[in-house]
């Protein structure tokens, strides 16, 4: 779990502690938050040694692909076959069930990665809108083995595969998605969406000002943030080619029943469009 939120990770923190029908299950902390004092101090009071803190560098900016990768090599010297891991975003809430259902949809379709559907708190359109246009394919009503598309949010994945890959440590957004386009590769297999278990995203962000704010500041920051690695991303979504038809005819269904999220989703993509042109002017101007 990779967090510049301090205590406030801490409900994130007990959803992953809750998780059953595992022998051991341990929390490793990193990014921002894992050289904070206060926290680690409140991190030894609310919790045991099943949580880990494993330090940054100590530098203004920790983007979450260079945090994770800390996570990865730690994992690497220790695991053991048949460990599994789970990445969980810092404002995501799991139920106590979570992991164990996403090891036996990974059992039963033989895959090696899978995320549950993401459900926002609190459910208004404008959180469904936030979330359709960043995790589309989390919004399906039934299981889908052959995605060929995930992120880190709350993903479940044989420790095994993902050691074998780092993050890129430079990018800021859809690091994640390119993560795991290397682990489908390297695996042969494709990764899956499990509709049977949720998981909870509680944002802050539910209002028309927050989709503004939100959608923009990924355009700013992100990977489009300069000319040339909007090109990377763009020649990475060619190599990707693995939507499944099942997958994407899911998609189109899902949203000719909700025609108002696919026009606040048209709507929260110009902005993002918006804050990656703005960005990239801004850093030309810098240069």
């Amino acid at each position: 779990m990779p967090t510049t939120r301090g205590v406030k990770a801490f409900p994130s923190i007990h959803s992953a502690l809750s998780q059953k029908g595992f022998s051991s299950v341990k929390v490793l902390i990193c990014g921002k938050s894992a050289n904070d004092e206060l926290f680690i101090s409140e991190c030894g009071r609310n919790f045991d040694d099943s949580v880990l803190i494993l330090p940054c560098a100590k530098k203004e900016k920790v983007l979450p692909g260079e945090a994770r990768n800390i996570g990865l090599e730690y994992i690497a010297a220790r695991k053991s076959p048949g460990d599994y891991l789970l990445f969980l975003d810092d404002d995501i809430y799991l139920p106590s069930d979570y992991a164990w259902k996403l090891k036996e949809f990974l059992a039963t379709f033989g895959q090696v990665a899978a995320m549950g559907k993401i459900v926002s708190k609190p459910v208004n359109i404008w959180s469904k809108i936030i979330d359709y246009s960043n995790f589309w394919w989390l919004q399906l009503e039934h299981d889908r083995p052959d995605l060929g598309w995930l992120g880190t949010g709350a993903t479940l994945i044989e420790c095994c595969y993902a050691t074998a890959v780092r993050f890129r440590p430079d990018v800021a957004v859809n690091e994640d998605v390119i993560f795991f386009a290397q682990i489908e590769k390297i695996s042969g297999k494709h990764l899956g969406i499990c509709a049977n278990t949720k998981c909870y995203h509680c944002h802050d962000r539910g209002s028309f000002l927050g989709l503004l704010r939100y959608q923009f500041n990924n355009g700013r920051r992100g990977i489009n943030y300069r000319l040339d690695k909007r090109k990377a991303l763009y020649a990475s979504y060619k190599r990707w080619g693995t939507y499944s038809k099942s997958a994407i005819k899911a998609n189109f269904k899902y949203l000719k029943k909700n025609v108002l999220i696919l026009f606040g989703i048209s709507f929260s993509f110009l902005i993002f469009e918006f804050g990656a042109i703005y960005g990239t002017f801004k850093n030309k101007v810098r240069t």
